[in-house]
Protein backbone atom coordinates (compact mmCIF):
# COMPACT_ATOMS: atom_id res chain seq x y z
CA UNK A 1 0.00 0.00 0.00
CA UNK A 2 2.78 2.45 0.94
CA UNK A 3 4.61 1.61 -2.28
CA UNK A 4 1.49 2.41 -4.32
CA UNK A 5 1.07 5.73 -2.55
CA UNK A 6 4.71 6.64 -3.16
CA UNK A 7 4.36 5.81 -6.89
CA UNK A 8 1.15 7.85 -7.13
CA UNK A 9 2.84 10.78 -5.38
CA UNK A 10 5.82 10.65 -7.73
CA UNK A 11 3.58 10.45 -10.79
CA UNK A 12 1.37 13.33 -9.66
CA UNK A 13 4.44 15.44 -8.84
CA UNK A 14 5.75 14.77 -12.35
CA UNK A 15 2.46 15.80 -13.90
CA UNK A 16 2.40 18.99 -11.84
CA UNK A 17 6.00 19.80 -12.74
CA UNK A 18 5.36 19.07 -16.41
CA UNK A 19 2.47 21.50 -16.44
CA UNK A 20 4.09 24.26 -14.43
CA UNK A 21 5.34 26.00 -17.58
CA UNK A 22 1.78 26.04 -18.91
CA UNK A 23 0.50 27.51 -15.66
CA UNK A 24 3.15 30.24 -15.74
CA UNK A 25 2.35 31.04 -19.36
CA UNK A 26 -1.39 31.23 -18.75
CA UNK A 27 -0.86 33.34 -15.62
CA UNK A 28 1.30 35.80 -17.53
CA UNK A 29 -1.07 35.91 -20.48
CA UNK A 30 -4.08 36.46 -18.22
CA UNK A 31 -2.33 39.33 -16.42
CA UNK A 32 -1.19 40.83 -19.71
CA UNK A 33 -4.71 41.02 -21.14
CA UNK A 34 -6.78 41.34 -17.95
CA UNK A 35 -7.81 44.88 -18.83
CA UNK A 36 -9.76 43.65 -21.87
CA UNK A 37 -12.24 41.81 -19.68
CA UNK A 38 -12.73 44.35 -16.95
CA UNK A 39 -13.96 47.83 -16.26
CA UNK A 40 -10.36 48.93 -16.82
CA UNK A 41 -11.02 49.03 -20.55
CA UNK A 42 -13.82 51.53 -20.00
CA UNK A 43 -11.57 53.55 -17.71
CA UNK A 44 -8.75 53.52 -20.27
CA UNK A 45 -10.94 55.10 -22.93
CA UNK A 46 -12.73 57.38 -20.48
CA UNK A 47 -12.83 61.11 -21.13
CA UNK A 48 -12.11 61.55 -17.43
CA UNK A 49 -8.32 61.98 -17.27
CA UNK A 50 -8.19 60.89 -13.61
CA UNK A 51 -9.85 57.58 -14.43
CA UNK A 52 -7.76 57.13 -17.54
CA UNK A 53 -4.49 57.84 -15.71
CA UNK A 54 -5.40 55.45 -12.90
CA UNK A 55 -6.33 52.73 -15.39
CA UNK A 56 -3.02 53.22 -17.22
CA UNK A 57 -1.12 52.78 -13.95
CA UNK A 58 -3.03 49.60 -13.16
CA UNK A 59 -2.52 48.20 -16.65
CA UNK A 60 1.18 49.02 -16.42
CA UNK A 61 1.41 47.07 -13.15
CA UNK A 62 -0.40 44.14 -14.76
CA UNK A 63 2.13 44.22 -17.61
CA UNK A 64 5.02 44.16 -15.14
CA UNK A 65 3.48 41.19 -13.32
CA UNK A 66 3.00 39.41 -16.66
CA UNK A 67 6.66 40.06 -17.55
CA UNK A 68 7.64 38.48 -14.25
CA UNK A 69 5.64 35.31 -15.04
CA UNK A 70 7.11 35.08 -18.54
CA UNK A 71 10.61 35.63 -17.15
CA UNK A 72 10.09 32.80 -14.68
CA UNK A 73 8.98 30.45 -17.45
CA UNK A 74 11.89 31.50 -19.69
CA UNK A 75 14.41 31.00 -16.89
CA UNK A 76 13.05 27.80 -15.38
CA UNK A 77 11.90 26.04 -18.55
CA UNK A 78 14.28 26.90 -21.41
CA UNK A 79 13.30 23.69 -23.24
CA UNK A 80 9.55 24.26 -22.93
CA UNK A 81 7.42 24.24 -26.05
CA UNK A 82 6.06 27.54 -24.69
CA UNK A 83 9.50 29.20 -24.52
CA UNK A 84 9.20 31.16 -27.78
CA UNK A 85 5.61 32.19 -27.07
CA UNK A 86 6.62 33.35 -23.58
CA UNK A 87 9.50 35.33 -25.03
CA UNK A 88 7.19 36.97 -27.58
CA UNK A 89 4.49 37.76 -24.99
CA UNK A 90 7.18 39.18 -22.71
CA UNK A 91 8.27 41.52 -25.51
CA UNK A 92 4.65 42.58 -26.08
CA UNK A 93 4.17 43.25 -22.36
CA UNK A 94 7.42 45.22 -22.20
CA UNK A 95 6.28 47.30 -25.17
CA UNK A 96 2.88 47.91 -23.53
CA UNK A 97 4.58 48.95 -20.30
CA UNK A 98 6.70 51.49 -22.16
CA UNK A 99 9.91 49.52 -21.68
CA UNK A 100 10.88 50.12 -25.29
CA UNK A 101 14.58 49.29 -25.04
CA UNK A 102 13.85 46.02 -23.24
CA UNK A 103 11.06 45.21 -25.70
CA UNK A 104 13.38 45.81 -28.64
CA UNK A 105 15.99 43.44 -27.22
CA UNK A 106 13.39 40.78 -26.48
CA UNK A 107 11.84 41.11 -29.95
CA UNK A 108 15.33 40.70 -31.42
CA UNK A 109 15.74 37.46 -29.45
CA UNK A 110 12.39 36.26 -30.80
CA UNK A 111 13.43 37.14 -34.37
CA UNK A 112 16.72 35.30 -33.95
CA UNK A 113 14.83 32.16 -32.91
CA UNK A 114 11.95 32.50 -35.37
CA UNK A 115 11.89 35.41 -37.86
CA UNK A 116 8.20 34.82 -38.64
CA UNK A 117 6.92 34.95 -35.05
CA UNK A 118 4.01 37.33 -34.69
CA UNK A 119 4.61 41.03 -35.19
CA UNK A 120 8.22 40.87 -33.95
CA UNK A 121 9.67 42.32 -37.13
CA UNK A 122 7.34 45.29 -37.25
CA UNK A 123 7.48 45.99 -33.50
Amino acid sequence: MKFTLVILFILSAGITFAQEDKILFESGYSLQYAHYDTALLEMLISQDSTKSNLANKIVNQLQLQAISKFDELITRFPNSTLYLNALYQKAEAEFSAGLNSEAKNTFLKVISLNPKKGKSLTN
